[in-house]
């Protein structure tokens, strides 16, 4: 219940990233609140419109990260699984196998919404936590920058 309790906050912390970038562009360009925009729409229009291109911020590695153990985690094997496993192999062992010699080079990606197959760890979700914090706060540093 931990590794899946774990898997889904870290999913549901990214998706809420995603959501607040989607208003942020809404709120601040003054486009129509029912328009259909993705978050990767987001990240293009505030690069254009206002100058702040996320994906420089110091705190991005640790929210791409992120994005990729959403993905993984909702969707199990494809690519964001693969681009996780390069990444961070370390999140596909079990936790009392990490403190062996014993390494996995398989991946199978069946169950992670039920605390199997990826291990995010409390420290990753912490770290996950305060990268999210520190995006947030390095996006409200870029206002005085580009206005």
């Amino acid at each position: 219940m931990r590794s899946a309790t774990l898997n889904l906050y870290s999913a549901a912390l990214y998706h809420l990233t995603e959501q607040h970038l989607v208003d942020l562009c809404l709120m601040i360009l003054g486009y129509d609140e029912h328009a259909e925009v993705t978050p990767w729409q987001a990240i293009g229009w505030l690069k254009d419109e206002v100058g702040c291109d996320v994906k420089r911020l110091p705190s991005w590695p640790v929210i791409d990260e992120l994005r990729l153990v959403a993905n993984a985690v909702k969707h199990g094997e494809g690519h964001s699984a693969a681009d996780l496993h390069q990444l961070r192999p370390d999140l596909f062992v079990l936790p009392h196998l990490k403190v062996t010699e014993i390494e996995t080079s398989r991946l199978r990606v069946r169950k992670p919404l039920f605390g199997q197959d990826i291990y995010v760890s409390a420290n990753d979700f912490v770290k996950y936590h305060e990268g999210s914090v520190a995006f947030w706060n390095e996006v409200a540093d870029q206002r005085g920058a580009v206005t």
